[in-house]
């Protein structure tokens, strides 16, 4: 064998030399044919009666590549003991210096029974060069017998019929004779491998002719078989041995190791990534097998198929051939190989159950996997509406409607290249609700298609769904234009390609961005951020998020943005959320900027602020959740101190100015710098209490006041006796701050005194969170003097009576003349007077600052007054 590799070694060299040495021919010294033959057929080493597949190289000395010959050609003459009846070549090709291609007239059984002959024509080439011709040929069937035969080749180079050579032999294949590398001592085989042992070449009695196969064990080994010397070689089958054991060949009276071996089984695997297929519609499916071996062969067989060797190829794209057997083999090189089925709708491909059996040629292993194919379904395709409106640089929603498509897969084509753009997608609908929403960030779409990008600008609104772009093509990769793109909607992918008409048609309207304004909203401190735009529409109507020109130091500043054609670059920044995000585009990208301006050129650094971001993508709104409790304060040079080196504060008493700039870009479809802004006055955090804080002698006795913090913020008020003699202490830790008349932030906290002696006095406290505590002093007003909000009847001989309802209803009568006050908690008041008699009647709707202990005061001082007249 050394002989061998030296000759392959030999016409390696030369294959590669006569690619430089053809370029060096010159003209004149054409010969006539070509002035020598040698080759290569791989592999050389079989075993009896197997079916191989042998590479062949033939290698031509000296031929003239000038000449325009046509029909030049090269017989290769495989053994008479060899079976060809079943052999296709492949692969043909010429190596030279020179313009040539394989001829038509290829084919087996030229000259003879096993002969191979290879065209070609030439033209243009050097006129003295050496060639190699190559060629595969599948499924040989080596000699039933061992020992060494001839491969032998002759050939007419210039196709005028003189043939050069007297059939020289290329190569010897040796059958039955393997190679001693063929098997490694010491190595592990798969359970059906066939070991071969070179007796000869390693053993020095293999003589002898007495081998025994033994089962190696913890005390030595075991008598498996006897074997038989062939030729100098000693051949075991594995298919019969437990797996997970090791054997040795020997001859030695001491059953010493010859040679020895693992036996191990391989492990195969098949399977379909999906469980079924529609041909056509695509119509491909993944088959793959796994195994604990990296290069074998495997046949497969499958009823359908049958003994088809076009429908085998068209399925799995000519990977491999088909067999005598009706076994299609494939060559697998490594641990895991998936191939794509192909099921075209045509008559060819039956449908049903297609079961797929492999079996490992040289081991035992095999696998089943199987998958149904079906004819494509009629189903139904549409869009959900006829048009679909979005600003430019928004995400547009395009809803499409999949009824009963086969494998719930519809195909969308989006723009034309008259347009400018163009997509095409598939569309799956994975939760079989019929319906696939296709979002599509048309901030990205143009981009992306020009220069790609981590992010695609299509996604499906529902996750189950998906959408895949096969397509996307743009003119330009700036922002898509304001433009009616026509949608078309297939029911097979073909139509992508204008073969077939579309299903459904409708139409996508870009029209132009705008900014609108920005405007300032206020949330109690520690207002954590709403979770979407259902909930901060929700704390709109509770009155916990209000519009408002003050802040109160601490307060959650909420920042409205009005503003279309920003979705798509807010979701193009590919953060982890909505809010990194919407941050990331604001200070990172170019193309915007947010700030809370301040005196002195400062102004927040909303990196750190921006707590939170919600996006009314519907309504083309933004709200900015910002927190101002302990604002990072910066300055144009970004330096948060001062130049004494003091940090900068948010001031009080100061006006700050909510800003947003959108700069101009290409990108974002803004032709100008555009910037919106909105004042907020800062204020203290501060709280007061209505006085004189009397409190009647009742079961809703309230205690009012007005705050600086914002609507939502929640107080603890207590009231608490401050005499001994009559302890007692009242508190409600949930006061709510509302917005009171002109927005006025108040505050009414409700308590039952009923049960307090009159004249006792008692300390108000109010507190919450970040402000100062307030105190005021009170006393239980009887309800017969008065107090706030009760309900008291009382009738003296004075015929004076004095009538208290929970509306606050005061009637008091004399003789002469006549007073009637009324009092209820409507909020008008009307005053009529006319001769002696005056009538007044005051309404408020709730607490109003000067109305409360001291008119209840002043009406017992008028009635005591009256009194007095009548005794005097």
């Amino acid at each position: 064998m050394k002989g061998n590799t030296f000759r392959a070694v030999t016409l390696a060299a030369l294959m590669v030399l006569s690619t430089f040495v053809g370029g060096l021919a010159f003209a004149g010294g054409a010969a006539a044919e070509t002035t020598g033959i040698d080759g290569q057929v791989t592999p050389n080493d079989v075993s009896v009666s197997e079916q191989n597949t042998h590479e062949v190289s033939v290698l031509l000395t000296d031929v003239n590549l000038s000449d325009g010959s046509t029909d030049a050609a090269v017989d290769v003459e495989f053994p008479a003991a060899f079976d060809l009846n079943s052999t296709s070549i492949s692969n043909q090709n010429i190596n030279a210096s020179g313009t040539t291609s394989i001829g038509t007239n290829s084919w087996i059984g030229a000259a003879g029974n096993n002969t191979v002959r290879i065209t070609w024509q030439d033209s243009n080439g050097a006129n003295s060069t050496d060639i190699w011709v190559n060629f595969t040929a599948s499924q040989v069937t080596a000699a039933d017998s061992q020992g060494g035969f001839d491969v032998s080749a002759q050939a007419d180079a210039n196709g005028d019929g003189m043939w050069y050579g007297t059939s020289p032999v290329i190569e010897t294949i040796n059958v039955g004779q393997v190679s001693a590398t063929q098997t490694t001592n010491g190595s592990t085989v798969f359970q059906g491998q066939k070991v071969v042992f070179n007796a000869a070449a390693n053993d020095d009695d293999s003589q002898q002719d007495n081998y025994e196969l033994r089962r190696v064990t913890d005390s030595g080994s075991k008598f498996r078989t006897a074997l038989n010397l062939e030729g100098g070689y000693v051949n075991v089958t594995t298919d019969g041995l437990p797996t997970g054991e090791d054997y040795i060949i020997t001859n030695n009276p001491d059953d010493s190791a010859d040679f020895g071996f693992e036996v191990t089984e391989q492990t195969l695997d098949a399977s379909f990534n999906e469980s079924s297929v529609t041909k056509g519609n695509p119509g491909h499916v993944d088959f793959t097998l796994d195994s604990n071996r990296r290069s074998y062969e495997v046949a497969i067989t499958n009823s359908q198929l049958g003994d088809s060797e076009s429908d085998w190829d068209t399925v799995f794209s000519n990977a491999g051939d088909l067999n005598d057997d009706d076994e299609y083999v494939v060559s697998v090189g490594s641990t895991e190989k998936t191939w794509m089925l192909n099921f075209p709708d045509n008559d060819n491909i039956d449908t049903g159950e297609y079961n797929f059996d492999a079996e490992v040629t040289d081991t035992t292993a095999s696998a089943s996997a199987s998958l149904n194919v079906s004819d494509p379904a009629a189903g139904e395709i549409n869009f959900d509406q006829t048009v679909f409106e979005e600003q430019r640089g928004d995400i547009a929603s395009i809803v499409v409607n999949t009824e009963n498509l086969n494998a719930d897969t519809g195909y969308v084509q989006i723009g034309s290249i008259d347009n400018g753009y163009r997509a095409n997608l598939t569309v799956m609908d994975g939760s079989d609700d019929g319906q696939v929403t296709i979002e599509m960030n048309t901030f990205l779409a143009a981009d992306y298609a020009r220069n790609g990008g981590n992010m695609t600008p299509f996604s499906a609104a529902d996750d189950d769904d998906s959408v895949t772009v096969a397509e996307n093509v743009s003119a330009s990769s700036n922002l898509m234009s304001s433009n009616a793109y026509d949608l078309q909607a297939f029911k097979e992918v073909s139509g992508w390609d204008g073969s077939a008409d579309a299903n459904a048609v409708a139409t996508l309207s870009l029209q132009e961005r705008s900014a609108t304004e920005i405007v300032n909203w206020r949330a109690a401190q520690g207002t954590s951020v709403p979770d979407d735009v259902e909930a901060v529409l929700d704390a709109v109507d509770e009155g916990s998020i209000t519009q408002s020109d003050t802040l109160a130091k601490g307060d959650v500043l909420v920042q409205q943005i009005s503003a279309s054609g920003l979705a798509g670059a807010i979701a193009a920044q590919n953060q982890s959320n909505t809010t990194a995000n919407f941050v990331s585009l604001v200070n990172d990208s170019g193309y915007a900027d947010l700030s809370v301006e301040g005196p002195g050129g400062t102004e927040f650094y909303m990196p750190d602020q921006i707590a939170g971001v919600v996006v009314d993508a519907d309504n083309d709104t933004h709200y900015v959740v910002v927190g101002t409790q302990n604002p990072v304060i910066v300055d144009g040079d970004n330096s948060t101190t001062n130049f004494a080196g003091q940090p900068y504060k948010f001031r009080t008493g100061y006006t700050y100015t909510s800003n947003i700039t959108l700069f101009e870009s290409d990108r974002t479809g803004v032709s100008s710098d555009e910037t919106l802004t909105d004042d907020v006055m800062v204020e203290e955090r501060s709280l007061s209490i209505d006085t004189p804080a009397d409190l009647p002698q009742s079961d809703s006795a309230n205690v009012t006041g007005t705050t600086t913090l914002a609507p939502g913020t929640t107080l603890n008020v207590r009231v608490q006796s401050s005499d001994a003699n009559s302890p007692f202490l009242r508190s409600n830790p949930n006061t709510e701050v509302v917005a009171g008349e002109g927005g006025q932030a108040m505050y009414t906290s409700t308590f039952d005194m009923s049960d307090v002696a009159a004249g006792t006095n008692f300390t108000v406290r109010v507190s919450g969170t970040g402000v100062d505590t307030v105190t005021a002093n009170g006393q239980i007003v009887a309800a017969s003097t008065g107090g706030n909000d009760t309900t008291t009847t009382t009738t003296t001989t004075s015929t004076t009576t004095t009538t208290t309802t929970t509306t606050t209803t005061t009637t008091t009568t004399t003789t002469e003349p006549t007073t009637t006050t009324t009092t209820t908690t409507s909020g008008d008041s009307t005053t009529m007077s006319g001769g002696s008699n005056t009538t007044t009647t005051t309404s408020s709707s709730g607490p109003v600052p000067g109305f409360g202990v001291g008119i209840a005061l002043l009406a017992l001082l008028a009635a005591g007054a009256l009194a007095l007249r009548r005794e005097n």
